[in-house]
């Protein structure tokens, strides 16, 4: 009997014992997966005629997609192939007129979600090569025909950012990656609303670049993009790379700068940063820091 008590007492205290609270110092909440998005600018500022540089910006925006993937990559690997259920997808605003250009860019949509094991496997295995492989025939395709879309980020998130770059369902981090030189033209996109503008191009900024102090003067002015009606992006998170300004106009770092980063302030965004171009083994260190690598 008395051993028939202790034996029951051994199991109250091992039951009680794995039923108390975690602490503050014992969580182990599951960080959220990864719904990674990409928006290309494929205007001019890819022709290496037109902006050369050393590396090229196609070389640098390629170096930049492919540090994401294996960022992707490492994510779905310490998850594992079964809890691994991360997204990433390429976008362009416009599309590029290349024949193939909508087949191509279903190979730079992933949604492990859908997948079973063995596909996630797959698309680990795959996945560098197949972004990379893809990637080049749109830049050099784009470049070849010498007839570059624009880069219409403005109409992007008036249409597509909330749709296509929010997840519903809320075990995702929703993070956005915009490779653009910071000027936002499409012929398409061209209205003003008193000192706001839709596009950031010489003839909407020229006024600032004149200024002694650019950034006052906008303040003063309150130039900047309009915001799209009805708009917030409080569950999205924006990483801009690659501003590039005009060699004649040394101004537009700060202009474009100041205008992007109110922009994505307005629009309600969660967390963001705006960065020149810089060499890819620097740009790396910032996209590490944004994601908290």
């Amino acid at each position: 009997m008395k051993k028939t008590i202790f034996y029951a007492a051994i199991l109250l205290a091992l039951l009680f014992a794995g039923c108390k609270p975690t602490s503050v110092n014992e969580n182990t909440e599951e960080p959220k997966q990864l719904n990674i998005s990409i928006l290309l600018d494929l205007s001019d500022r890819i022709s290496p005629s037109v902006h050369p540089a050393s590396p090229t910006h196609q070389e640098r925006d390629l170096a930049i997609i492919n540090g994401i993937v294996e960022f992707f990559k490492k994510d779905m690997e310490d998850r594992g192939a079964f809890d691994a259920n991360g997204r990433i997808q390429v976008f362009m605003e416009p599309a590029p007129a290349i024949p193939n250009i909508d087949q191509l860019q279903r190979h730079l949509i992933v949604d492990c979600s859908k997948m079973d094991v063995k596909q996630k496997k797959e698309i680990y295995d795959n996945i560098t090569a197949d972004f990379s492989e893809t990637l080049q025939e749109i830049y050099m395709q784009t470049i070849a025909g010498n007839k570059f879309p624009g880069s219409d980020i403005w109409r992007f998130f008036q249409n597509k950012a909330k749709d296509y770059c929010i997840a519903r369902d809320t075990i995702y981090r929703n993070v956005l990656v915009i490779l653009t030189d910071g000027y936002i033209y499409d012929p398409t996109t061209a209205q003003k609303a008193g000192n706001r503008v839709q596009s950031l191009i010489g003839k909407t900024i020229g006024k600032y670049r004149q200024s002694a102090d650019p950034i006052a003067a906008m303040q003063s002015d309150d130039f900047g993009l309009i915001v799209p009606q009805g708009i917030c992006l409080d569950n999205l998170e924006v990483l801009v790379l690659e501003v590039a300004p005009e060699k004649n106009s040394q101004k537009d770092e700060q202009i474009l700068g100041y205008c992007l980063d109110k922009w994505l302030k307005e629009m309600g965004v969660s967390h963001h940063a705006v960065y020149m171009t810089d060499l890819p083994a620097n740009t790396s260190r910032r996209i590490e820091q944004f994601f908290d690598i």
